[in-house]
């Protein structure tokens, strides 16, 4: 007789599957049976979490605006999509804070701006202003806008305060509307310079323990 070894969830289906035809199906209910039967359980797998030093040599292995992007992330305890989705309004110089508005679990917060990113930001700032102006004239000077707010607000879109924080390079058409607009920095390209700091801090190091 062979023997198969099944994941973990797929373990767990037949065995509710079983349950099912029985009280659903055959009218049997099991519930009073003594079934000695062992439910399987998952393996929880515990994250990898990054020392302090390892977090800043990778920064310091990011060059542009990916090493902001990554700093802000880093500096604020913010997700991925969270640091991309932030807009030119979304940062309060004069109070010092991040909006961050979630759109995952549907709860916004404020988390406070580091300090050491400050004039970065101001000139990244600056620097989407001076893009979008470009973009207005070039015909492609409005941005995707959230939650049904292009209809309320119907020129939003336009306000350089709706731009994203962290453009990408290029203009690119929406799949939403076909329009030809300018999104923010794909969370592939991200992580692709991520890894590429990841690899460039190993090769590093592999080098410093074969000349050493």
């Amino acid at each position: 007789m062979a023997v198969y070894e099944v994941n973990v969830s797929l373990e767990n289906q037949a065995f509710n599957a079983l349950l099912f035809l029985y009280a659903q199906v055959l009218g049997i209910d099991m519930r009073d049976k003594n079934i000695q039967a062992l439910r399987a359980k998952e393996r929880k797998h515990i994250p990898t979490v990054l020392s302090k030093e390892e977090v800043l040599l990778i920064i310091s292995n990011l060059s542009g605006i990916y090493q902001l992007l990554v700093s802000l992330m880093y500096g604020c305890g913010l997700r991925m999509q969270e640091v991309l989705n932030i807009r030119v309004k979304d940062v309060d110089f004069s109070y010092d804070k991040v909006y961050i508005f979630d759109s995952k679990f549907l709860k916004n917060r404020t988390v406070p701006l580091p300090h050491k990113l400050k004039l970065l930001l101001q000139a990244q700032v600056e620097y989407v202003e001076n893009l979008h102006k470009d973009d207005i004239q070039n015909g492609h000077g409005t941005v995707y806008m959230p939650y049904a707010l292009e209809r309320k607000c119907p020129n939003a879109y336009k306000e350089t305060k709706w731009q994203f924080l962290f453009p990408m390079k290029h203009v690119s058409k929406d799949p939403r509307s076909e329009t030809i607009r300018r999104h923010y920095v794909h969370p592939q390209t991200l992580g692709r310079n991520i890894k590429e700091a990841v690899i460039k801090i190993r090769h590093s190091q592999t080098c410093y323990v074969t000349c050493f």
